[in-house]
């Protein structure tokens, strides 16, 4: 087969699959396949990576055709500092870009952090980056895979320069978080359009809950709310209080995550009835089998998708199969400890278009620990839709 003449359509669709090293070393197959490689369609979607030393010669592909990404994916592993330093160049090169399409990030930390580590590099390049000027504004940002914590400086930067956005992710995976209520509310009252946040539960309190009612405004679809650690001080927003957002808001669905430094005593406070509840994430590490029995008696009509990492034992077994038969629209299970296998069988006969979708991680033996950080991986898009 000759390479070189299939159609540009079909080498842009390949050219689509490619990282952006991937697309490079393409593009050197023939003239017509680097023709390709210059198109705008090719470079819409750009996911950048940032590994190895040599990757800072992104900075140049950047410099030359950075205009044209609309979509950008930024990947890092930042425990070394040359790739921290070249994944810094490749943003202020953008930032300084006078015809920039983008209007889409997303960044993700894919190795571990050094000791100590507070992401300032980033966050000053954060602050340059989102200052857009008259060029095209960004409406969406996901920074929920940095390891750092999102400061209120580069939100104030945000809601400055980007009134128009409509989806916003700010649950990071870091100790403190830094975006506190007031910050939320300057964020929320200049971003009128913004139709899915997610964020960490302390940064909203109900009278910043409400501003989402008010006129004018566009509909918020989706809110997602992480529990940590800090809920412990703060207080959860009360029945009243989602009964009007959610007589305002039919349409809005909501994702509850409670994450391992989490309180118990605080999961039965914050799960509420009137909460439009469509996913539940468990990851305590600690006994959950007493919070899982609001499930079925609280979302029974609404829950889709279940994500545990529970302590296994047999009250824990009793009430999985209770919330499986309970839950009819449940469409994801995802459970992170080793289950009987008869267990496993009822559940997926009680789930069947689950069980045809395969949309559920289910195991009856112990796995090496990497298999199950890869399914975890495969699954996470799918989970946090």
């Amino acid at each position: 087969m000759d390479w070189s003449n299939l159609p540009e359509p079909g080498v842009i669709r390949i050219f689509s699959f490619l990282s952006f090293s991937e697309r490079c070393k393409a593009s050197t197959v023939c003239i017509r396949w680097y023709e390709s490689f210059l198109s705008p369609s090719v470079w819409e979607r750009t996911l950048l990576t940032f590994r190895e030393p040599q990757d800072e010669r992104l900075t140049e592909y950047v410099t030359r055709w950075g205009h044209l990404i609309k979509h950008l994916s930024v990947d890092v592993d930042q425990f070394d500092s040359q790739n921290r330093e070249a994944a810094c160049k490749v943003l202020r090169c953008l930032s300084k870009l006078r015809q920039r399409r983008l209007n889409s990030f997303t960044m993700t930390f894919i190795g571990v952090n050094p000791m100590f580590y507070s992401g300032a590099e980033f966050v000053e390049c954060f602050k340059e980056l989102f200052v857009v000027g008259d060029r095209p504004q960004f409406v969406s940002l996901d920074l929920s895979n940095v390891k750092f914590s999102i400061n209120e400086d580069v939100m104030n930067i945000i809601a400055e320069n980007n009134p128009g956005i409509e989806k916003l992710n700010i649950q990071c995976d870091a100790l403190i978080c830094k975006v506190s209520p007031d910050c939320m509310k300057r964020t929320i009252q200049r971003c009128r359009n913004l139709r899915d946040v997610r964020l960490i539960s302390c940064s909203l309190t109900e009278d910043v809950f409400k501003l989402f009612t008010e006129d004018g405004r566009g509909q918020l679809q989706h809110l997602s709310l992480m529990v940590r650690r800090e809920q412990k001080f703060a207080v959860p927003i009360s029945s009243e209080c989602w009964s009007v957002v959610r007589a305002h808001l039919p349409g809005l669905r909501v994702s509850l995550g409670f994450d391992s430094t989490c309180p118990m005593d605080v999961i039965a406070l914050v799960l509420k009835p009137e909460i439009p509840v469509y996913r539940i994430k468990l990851a305590v590490y600690a006994p959950v089998e007493d919070s899982m029995f609001y499930i079925p008696v609280y979302y029974k009509e609404t829950v889709e998708t279940l994500i545990l990492h529970p302590m296994a034992n047999q009250k824990f077994y009793t009430a999985l199969e209770f919330v499986a038969k309970e839950c009819r629209n449940l469409r994801t299970l995802l459970v992170y400890c080793v289950l009987p296998k008869d267990l496993i069988e009822r559940i997926l006969e009680m789930c069947p278009e689950m069980k045809a979708r395969g949309t559920y991680i289910l195991k009856s033996e112990a796995e090496p620990e990497s298999k199950w950080v890869m399914e975890k991986d495969a699954n996470k898009s799918l989970s946090q839709k």
